[in-house]
């Protein structure tokens, strides 16, 4: 069957289901895939999130799915506030996310210069959180790892940019402080 002879047989049965739909007197949409079921923001006064946020801190500049750090059952995410000011200007922060199965925010846990145990050096205008990606266990504990960009570190010269990997604690029975804040990271 040609692309043009598939594309005339969609277009067919679509208009064929629209006309269903309306004789029967029923509204009803038509699923495409790939098309949005549904959708909640999370911002500064959306979503249940209690973080933060100041003017120009740009959180969610980057996302990535971190798996399940809280052990919940529900996936969590890191996002990044690549301008956020925690130590000095522009220095920049990743929000980690535990999530609930609607898409809000149950809990979070802030890792930037003053907060989560980061111990690195960030100077101003670093922009940690630029990027973020999950790489998976890298250290063989159970629990997955984050890569963080800081896209203007200065080591060796002028903006020439930086990636930390930030090896994340989990939530334990063994340190049930940890299920207030569970992503602080693991000292090295």
């Amino acid at each position: 069957m040609s692309t043009t002879h598939k594309i005339g047989v969609l277009v067919a049965i679509t208009i064929c289901l629209t006309v269903l739909t309306c004789l029967s007197g029923v509204a009803q949409a038509i699923v495409l895939p790939g098309t949005v079921k549904s959708h909640q923001k999370i911002s500064d006064t959306q979503g249940h999130f209690t973080g933060t946020l100041d003017n120009d801190d740009y959180f969610g500049r980057s996302v990535a799915s971190i798996g399940d750090l809280n052990g919940d059952g529900v996936g969590d995410l890191a996002v990044g506030a690549s301008e956020d000011d925690d130590g000095g200007g522009g220095r920049g922060a990743v929000w980690v996310l535990f999530m609930n199965t609607n898409g809000t925010v149950k809990s979070h846990q802030k890792i930037s210069d003053t907060q989560g145990n980061f111990t690195g050096t960030l100077d101003n205008d670093d922009h940690f959180g630029y990027s973020v990606a999950s790489i998976g266990d890298l250290n063989g504990d159970g629990v997955g790892d984050l890569a963080v960009g800081a896209r203007y570190d200065d080591d060796g010269g002028t903006n020439r940019g930086a990636m930390w990997v930030l090896f994340m604690n989990k939530a334990t029975e063994d340190f049930p402080w940890v299920l207030f804040y569970p992503a602080i990271l693991k000292k090295r």
